[in-house]
């Protein structure tokens, strides 16, 4: 009798080590994956990534003290396309955030796409990335960390979206290839040195009307920088700021007839008739102070799914895919495409989406 209740207890003992251990690998674990990368013929191929997993979230990180990635890969990556096989097979992973010193000195990355669902990039994320010459940063991120770009020497752009609040220490020092900067007015912490060293800096246009006390940039800074109307008095009177040897308000009366556009690859833009592609950010010309007509394409099974004007989202203003404003100078709008049935806007359609929609129906 003792022998079997002991067999028994064996057998239970057993089978809750197995559900504990399925349970702990469905909710948080932390192997290689596959990420597709594209070299510089154009050959695609899926290589290792490192992340921790969350149900059908990934967080990308470094493990035992490596990049998620090995340092020696060369391309384009895509972190729209995580998977739990390779060769886009299996279970296709949603990025939420990129953690500290994910990228770490991967100087052959010339891009990365970083996906609509990150809403955090860590410190040193991207550091030493020499290799980059661009990056687009998604509008759900609100903070970016220490040092998370320092040292890419040949990024020459990237304006930062309208959530971000904090930027860290050092985060773009040693930009030396950066020539623009844009910083909005959700930003209320800009941390030590973050630009220094961006020696190539020509423009910093400031949207900040709060300003703050920073130590972000070096003293005698040839750049000009662009402040909102009415506040140059204030960014002269404020430490950090008035280390710039030229300030200029943005005055609506004087500045040039131009709208700074910023938007996914899944659509395009028409403005006064002359047709602007706008996966990346671009500068066009507008009608001052005269409406101007705005039409937005998304491309076959996509549709239009945000559209912000200086911070602000004015989806509600666009009928049929068609926006009729008078636009001031120096504006700038972001324009979000997304796929048809993409109810969750992470960029792809899948089971998630079921769940979203079977939720609405619900009311929750």
């Amino acid at each position: 009798m003792n022998q079997l209740i002991l067999y028994r207890m064996k057998r239970i003992n057993f089978y809750l080590f197995v559900t504990m251990v399925m349970l702990m690998l469905s909710f948080s674990s932390a192997w290689a994956q596959y990420v597709k990368l594209t070299a510089e013929d154009g050959t695609k191929s899926w290589i290792e990534i490192e992340g921790t997993i969350n149900g059908s979230n990934i967080e990308i990180y470094k493990s035992n003290g490596n990049s998620a990635i090995d340092k020696s890969t060369k391309g384009s990556l895509d972190l729209n396309e995580v998977w739990s096989e390779s060769g886009g097979r299996g279970t296709n992973y949603q990025v939420t955030s990129i953690g500290g010193y994910a990228f770490y000195d991967c100087s052959g990355l010339t891009s990365v796409t970083i996906p609509s669902s990150v809403t955090n990039i860590g410190k040193i994320a991207f550091a030493s990335c020499s290799g980059l010459t661009s990056i687009e940063i998604p509008n759900r991120v609100t903070s970016i960390g220490k040092s998370a770009f320092e040292g890419c020497s040949n990024l020459n752009s990237i304006n930062i979206p309208n959530r971000v609040t904090s930027i860290g220490e050092y985060a773009f020092y040693y930009c030396e290839s950066l020539t623009s900067l844009s910083i909005p007015i959700s930003v209320t912490s800009i941390g030590y040195s973050a630009f220094n060293g961006c020696s190539n800096l020509e423009s910093v246009y400031s949207e900040i009307t709060d300003v703050f006390s920073i130590n972000a940039f070096e003293e005698g800074c040839d750049a000009i920088l662009y402040v909102p109307y009415g506040t140059k008095l204030k960014y002269i009177q404020t430490p950090g700021w008035n280390v710039f040897n030229d300030i200029i308000e943005m005055d609506p009366a004087i500045m040039n007839t131009s709208l700074l556009l910023s938007c996914n690859s899944k659509g395009s833009i028409t403005i006064n008739g002359t047709t602007v592609f706008t996966n990346k950010i671009g500068s066009v010309d507008i009608f001052e102070d005269a409406e101007n007509t705005i039409v937005f394409t998304p491309k076959e099974n996509c549709k239009l799914e945000q559209v912000c004007f200086n911070g602000f989202d004015i989806t509600t203003s666009v009928e049929n895919n068609t926006l009729k404003a008078v636009i001031p100078a120096k504006s700038q709008m972001v324009v979000m495409f997304s796929k048809q049935g993409d109810l969750n806007g992470d960029g792809k359609i899948d089971i998630s989406d079921v769940v979203s929609l079977v939720n609405m129906i619900l009311g929750q």
